[in-house]
């Protein structure tokens, strides 16, 4: 049985030294596969946040804390970090959840309402696909806000105006990254009740490292930026 012990015991090829970093899809499915059992956790820590309901704000912070570490190859301390920044952040998170918040309903009330209309008479297709674009724009400054918000001690002010001008000057990412969170409840809902857990242990946190991929270059620039206009300053 020596031999057995030795082939189990005995180190693995490794990665080599000269091999090319992965980047894009394939650097964040690695990530997701790698760090699989602690988002899992986290999503619970997350789900268990919320459930006062006023904290969901804080605790989304706190997990786009978490993975933004994660995207950044970080070690990372989950629950130590977790509450370090759910406590942190919780009063400005607040507010920032509030504004996001009233920001959506107003388009999305628009969308709901000219849905209902376009269907009668196709003229108000124009301004559904208006309240729709600007859901989304208001849906993509969202991310970059909650990113700007847990990495930065910027003013809630130069927040709200940085990540408007992020998602005006980048949305792409950050569209694809809320659709693979779509895409996540759309399997939920398909194929439920065998997607049951789902809710509880993958979909929130794997949907927030998507997101934290999709914005962690772009709040980067804006935090360097930033700095080196204050240094000169």
């Amino acid at each position: 049985m020596r031999w057995l012990a030795d082939h189990y015991f005995a180190e693995g090829p490794g990665i080599s030294k000269d091999a090319p970093k992965r980047t894009g899809l394939a650097l964040v499915a690695e990530t997701m596969w790698r760090e699989g059992i602690e988002l899992m956790k986290l999503n619970l820590i997350f789900v268990l946040a919320c459930l006062p309901l006023v904290t969901i704000p804080a605790a989304f912070a706190a997990m786009m804390r978490v993975t933004l570490t994660m995207a950044e190859d970080r070690n990372v301390y989950l629950v130590e970090d977790f509450v370090q920044a759910f406590r942190r952040n919780f009063i400005r998170a607040s507010l920032l959840g509030l504004g996001i918040a009233a920001a959506l309903a107003i388009p999305g009330y628009a969308a709901f309402s000219y849905a209902e209309l376009a269907v009668a008479s196709p003229l108000y297709a124009v301004p559904l696909a208006l309240a729709v674009g600007v859901a989304c724009l208001f849906a993509i400054a969202g991310t970059y806000a909650f990113a700007l918000l847990v990495i930065s001690d910027f003013s809630l002010g130069d927040i709200l105006r940085l990540s408007l001008l992020a998602a005006l000057a980048r949305p792409g990412k950050p569209l694809a990254a809320l659709g693979f969170v779509a895409a996540l409840w759309l399997i939920h809902i398909l194929f439920y009740p065998v997607t049951l857990v789902m809710p509880a242990i993958i979909n929130f946190a794997f949907g927030t490292l998507a997101i934290a991929f999709s914005v962690l270059e772009t709040v980067q620039c804006l935090v360097r930026a930033k700095e080196e206009r204050a240094g000169e300053a």
